[in-house]
């Protein structure tokens, strides 16, 4: 079971933040955007892991600890990989969402669950392999943007797989806010 905890979005952000995914589908000449269903934040990558993990997982997060707090999307921008540009949208420096992500990897670690340690740069994915048109402005497509606001109550444990050939994440378990780690 291939696993990750995330923030999900409310219905009508998720519409939103489809609606930014359609315009850039629109300016590309190939790639993979993000399906309405599969837009999430990362907070931790956990990778594939045996039915027991997946078990201590949710323990790990029955304890956690945080009070709800607001996020605001508002910036676009690209991360230059090996397999291609992925475009995603992000929000500026969020201490509350820093610190809850830091308190859940040292959580996670204590208790010996296995988790990508790569620097934590929180956003959504929009699309991945990415090829845009000639003329293509990140600038002005960013500019474009209007603010997504998202109050954060709860964490989400995702499992991802492949159904009939299309990428699906699946929410497995919920920890609504307030909660503490302690």
């Amino acid at each position: 079971m291939r696993l990750f905890i995330a923030l999900g979005f409310s219905e009508e952000n998720k519409e939103q933040l489809y609606s930014v995914t359609k315009q850039l589908r629109g300016q590309a000449l190939q790639g993979n955007t993000t399906k309405k269903e599969n837009l999430h934040l990362t907070l931790a990558f956990i990778g594939e892991v045996p039915n027991p993990v997946y078990k201590k997982t949710c323990a790990v997060m029955d304890v956690l600890t945080a009070e709800p707090f607001e996020m605001v999307f508002d910036r676009f921008g690209k991360f230059n990989q090996q397999e291609g540009t992925l475009y995603w949208i992000g929000s500026g420096k969020n201490p509350a969402l820093e610190s809850l992500q830091k308190k859940l990897i040292t959580a996670l670690k204590q208790n010996q669950i296995p988790v990508d340690e790569k620097t934590f740069r929180p956003h959504i994915t929009l699309g991945r392999r990415m090829v845009m048109e000639d003329g293509f402005s990140e600038a002005a497509f960013g500019e474009k943007l209007v603010p997504i606001r998202q109050k954060v109550t709860s964490v989400s444990l995702m499992k991802s797989e492949r159904i009939g050939g299309k990428l699906v994440y699946t929410e497995v378990y919920k920890r609504k806010f307030p909660v503490t780690i302690r």
